[in-house]
């Protein structure tokens, strides 16, 4: 497709279209910027916010023919204001060297720094060149775009640019330099790094991306232009290439994120947590005063102790490794392709276990909304006063996974408005929270409110269970007033109903 139809393309909101133009562009650009700047990270931030520039102004071109020309133009800006801001000379960003060393790509991932090193060396050395000669030197020697190419993006004849490529190479064998041929400078693939706005409402932002470069759970990006760029990061997947952003700032101002916007992914996890302010927004969003009926998950330790309230919010909380990521996708598993309306907030304790699930393909279904929200402390009691308006808390404990306790809910800091006043359950918590290490009635009920999960299967080899929550309540019962002698005889660990688990035991021992 020629430039002209992409462009044409791309002003009817075809994201495919104009990705393919970056693609098509960006080493150009990145080259241009590199030239300008002479910094390699400094360069890479001032293409990306080129081409959002480019993307929010599209309009702006008349002539669609002339993109290369009008890009340049944009990166040239962006170069100079990068520039200005940092307070630095080209020639000042890098040392000087007397050998052109280019950026080997077939290197593998463990000489990357030393790719980088030679690559600056060769910027460095190009650096000390006047720009009219440094950046028709740096397009094509260092990315190797022809003398045609070249002219065309500078807007130049391709007699001038000729006489630019000779008077370089004159002022380098008068510095005792020399260029290497045969391989090519890195460059960014600043198509993976474009998306738009769809829509957004209050602290959450929907954004389509390319479907194979969409950034990862946790990612941070910026929306918008550079001088007005907004901080956000990456919730959850919606779909293939739709992801649902939160923004970092509650009390952000300026102008609406308006559909269409540009969206850039800054490629780092989400490295510092959210504010308390932009906690409680988020909350404030998520929460209604509107209750409906209790949801039956079929899962037993949900079901009797932290039932789920149809149109409600959920907040999984509690330790690092103690599943709560599972939990959430069980939830989505069983409850995602219903009619089942609901909010369920995952607490991140920031950096480290955003850290950790960066990058995971991660997605939600149906109607059911899962956002994760990084903070300086993911316990239950650091987070009490701001969860006070949340129907169910859902606490996790890693040493109950440390002792094969899955799901490691702890039920006594779990807690749901909607819980049933069923006075076993209260006798339950009773027991748990006042018995001792030998009480075996403890030990049955601990065991019993395991339960293999769906989405864990391929991990576990067991198939996941569902057990009905009348029928959980009535062996809650069995365990506190029944038969502790022939209960213990059974191994309730893993297990679904108590009567199904006998079921297993029997026919284990046959």
């Amino acid at each position: 497709m020629t430039v002209e139809a992409l462009v044409a393309e791309s002003l009817k909101g075809d994201v495919d279209a104009f990705t393919e133009l970056v693609k098509r562009y960006q080493a150009m650009a990145y080259g241009y910027a590199l030239a300008t700047i002479g910094d390699v990270q400094l360069a890479e931030d001032a293409a990306q916010q080129a081409f959002l520039t480019a993307y929010r102004n599209l309009s702006a071109l008349r002539d669609h023919s002339r993109f290369g020309g009008w890009l340049r133009a944009i990166v040239r800006f962006e170069s100079l204001r990068i520039l200005r801001e940092a307070r630095i000379h080209p020639t000042d960003s890098l040392d000087n060297g007397n050998a052109i060393d280019l950026l080997d790509q077939s290197a593998g991932p463990e000489a990357h720094a030393e790719e980088r090193e030679s690559i600056e060396r060769a910027i460095a050395a190009l650096s000390q060149l006047p720009e009219r000669q440094r950046i028709v030197s740096i397009l094509y020697y260092i990315y190797e775009f022809s003398q045609r190419d070249v002219a065309a993006f500078l807007d130049l004849p391709v007699s001038a640019v000729n006489n630019r490529l000779r008077e370089a190479r004159g002022a380098l064998r008068k510095k005792g330099a020399f260029i290497m041929a045969g391989a090519t400078g890195a460059v960014p693939d600043f198509s993976k790094r474009i998306g738009t706005v769809l829509h957004s409402h209050g602290m959450a932002v929907d954004a389509k991306f390319e479907g194979q470069a969409r950034p990862g759970l946790m990612s941070t990006v910026r929306i918008g232009d550079a001088d007005s760029a907004i901080a956000a990061f990456v919730a959850q997947y919606l779909d293939d290439d739709v992801a649902r952003l939160i923004v970092m700032d509650a009390g952000r101002p300026g102008q609406p994120i308006v559909q269409g916007a540009g969206i850039s992914d800054q490629s780092t996890p989400v490295s510092a947590p959210m504010s308390t302010l932009a906690v409680q927004q988020i909350l404030a969003e998520a929460t209604s005063d509107a209750k409906g009926d209790v949801i039956e998950t079929g899962i037993k330790v949900i079901d009797l102790f932290a039932p789920l309230v149809a149109g409600g919010t959920v907040a999984i909380v509690g330790d690092k490794n103690a599943g709560k990521l599972v939990l959430a996708d069980e939830l989505l598993h069983r409850l995602g392709a219903t009619e089942t309306r609901m909010t369920i907030l995952v607490f991140f304790r920031a950096p480290d276990e955003t850290d950790a699930i960066y990058r995971l393909e991660y997605r939600t279904s149906g109607s059911l909304t899962v956002i994760g929200i990084p903070v300086s402390d993911a316990s239950p009691s650091a987070l009490a006063s701001l969860l006070e308006r949340v129907d169910t808390i859902i606490a996790m404990d890693k040493s109950l996974g440390e002792q094969g306790k899955y799901p490691a809910v702890d039920v006594l800091a779990s807690r749901s408005q909607a819980i049933k006043d069923a006075k076993v359950v209260t006798e339950a918590r009773t027991l748990l929270r006042q018995s001792q290490k030998d009480d075996p009635r403890a030990h049955l009920l601990r065991d019993y409110l395991t339960q293999p999960f769906f989405v864990a299967e391929p991990f576990t080899n067991r198939l996941g269970v569902r057990v009905p929550a009348n029928v959980a309540e009535a062996d809650l019962e069995d365990i506190l007033h029944g038969d502790t002698e022939a209960l213990a005889a059974i191994d309730l660990v893993m297990g679904g109903s108590l009567e199904a688990t006998m079921s297993r035991n029997n026919t284990s021992r046959c």
